[in-house]
């Protein structure tokens, strides 16, 4: 079902167009430049109604912030170039994978904020990459991959 309502008071404020079913017309809606999916009426450029995931690549690496939490709301691949301690990561959403390529000395405290490393901190260098998965309040450790291990040595 395609519908489009015309706003007949005169301004444009209520023009929208729907795509849907014909029980559920509001599965799609344009209105105002907007999106909203399963609402008709969108408050933001993309307003979903209820759960949403999403995954896929960064455009390219993003540089994190030099903070204890910074920001992964602009992508799934980070470096951080700057030696220091991480405590949390800010703004990700239940099952955001993130990667992050350490181009210094990290130190990933599992004890002040909401990263789950295992038993204890863990200290990455320039080269290692590490992935997490946001799973409720806190990241958890996905993997980790020394870049001055000796992985060939079976045990696979």
């Amino acid at each position: 079902l395609i519908r489009f309502h015309d706003d007949t008071s005169g301004t444009d404020a209520n023009d929208r167009l729907e795509f849907g079913t014909a029980t559920d017309a509001d599965t799609l809606v344009i209105r105002g430049g907007k999106v909203g999916i399963v609402t008709t009426t969108p408050n933001t450029t993309l307003h979903v109604a209820g759960s949403f995931a999403a995954s896929g690549p960064s455009e390219a690496a993003v540089a994190m912030d030099d903070t204890a939490s910074p920001s992964v709301a602009t992508g799934n691949i980070f470096t951080n170039g700057n030696a220091g301690t991480i405590t949390d990561f800010d703004d990700g959403v239940v099952g955001q994978i993130i990667y992050v390529y350490s181009s210094a000395t990290i130190i990933f405290d599992d004890s002040a904020g909401n990263l789950k490393c295992g038993t204890g901190n863990i200290t990455t260098n320039t080269g290692d990459v590490t992935t997490w998965v946001k799973f409720t309040n806190d990241w958890h450790l996905v993997s980790w991959k020394d870049q001055s291990a000796t992985l060939n040595s079976g045990g696979f």
